[in-house]
């Protein structure tokens, strides 16, 4: 008998949602996820960077986004992030616009192939794509995903200095607020769209907005302010156990960020198997 997400009981849904992320060992996944994920933070920034530099945006940095950072970080995490970006964007490094691109681009595609290997298990349909098409595909990935989330990272952080907006009034501030937001949110269930129609090696037709998928971008976007009140409020970067306490703190958001993918899309793979017989809905 066929049921809808509607008819599906909560706690009946919760417990085989454990049982499932038990037998596909989803937490294991989540941590490589996440260990990707952070080793490919770096190399993409300065890769951003180097881009900003051959395009002669280094004022975007020194009028724009420096000072907003400045606002949101201790100062000596902002001389430090500040250095780096100057340096960077001074030199003109062409190592990172040439073997960079290509070292940033296996780095990001590595999170797309650890993604790609845990939601063929979780549609049930197992990876078995050729080795040349599975890295075009991780590649692709890739790309994708980090221009998403840096666009919504760069919306809700760098919106009001991106579109020149000082000090607006209240009514255009709670304006800007929804705009920003809403964009980010777009952004981020376009990226978990992207993941869930073409990571699994055989994908089934997927919605842009699914239960699952809203679960997901929701668990982020609430983990991501969490986060983000602690970096800007919380965090004291003047000692050695604030600066630990924010790196393992980074560490433990990507975690949960990555569970809360993965939850997401075991709870689509359940809700497909019930209402069509097949976790990828075909």
């Amino acid at each position: 008998m066929l049921v809808t997400v509607q008819e599906l009981e909560p706690r009946k849904l919760a417990r085989r949602v454990v049982d499932a992320m038990e037998e596909q060992d989803l937490l294991t996944a989540a941590s490589a996820i996440a260990f990707q994920v952070l080793t490919s933070l770096l190399p993409l920034a300065l890769l951003v960077l180097s881009v900003m530099a051959f395009l002669n945006l280094g004022d975007v940095w020194t009028q724009d986004l420096a000072p907003e950072v400045k606002r949101q970080v201790s100062p000596n995490v902002f001389g430090v992030v500040d250095d780096v970006a100057r340096h960077t964007l001074g030199s003109k490094q062409g190592w990172w616009l040439t073997a960079g691109v290509v070292f940033t681009l296996w780095q990001t595609s590595g999170v797309a192939r650890a993604i790609m290997g845990v939601l063929s298990r979780v549609y049930g349909d197992g990876e078995d794509r050729p080795f040349v098409r599975r890295y075009l595909i991780s590649f692709a990935l890739g790309i994708a995903v980090a221009v998403c989330v840096l666009g919504a990272l760069s919306v809700v952080r760098f919106g009001d200095a991106i579109l020149g907006v000082e000090d607006p009034g209240w009514l255009a501030g709670a304006v800007l607020i929804v705009a920003r937001w809403g964009t980010a949110l777009a952004l981020l269930t376009t990226a978990v769209w992207v993941l869930l129609r073409f990571a699994p090696a055989h994908p089934g037709p997927h919605r842009w907005v699914s239960f699952g998928s809203a679960l997901c971008v929701i668990a982020w976007a609430g983990t991501s302010i969490v986060f983000g009140i602690y970096v800007t409020d919380i965090a004291d970067y003047g000692s050695i156990f604030g600066s630990l306490a924010t790196v393992f703190l980074l560490m433990t958001y990507l975690y949960l960020s990555a569970c809360a993918f993965l939850i997401g899309a075991q709870v689509d793979a359940i809700v497909r198997r019930d209402e069509t017989g097949s976790s990828s809905g075909g």
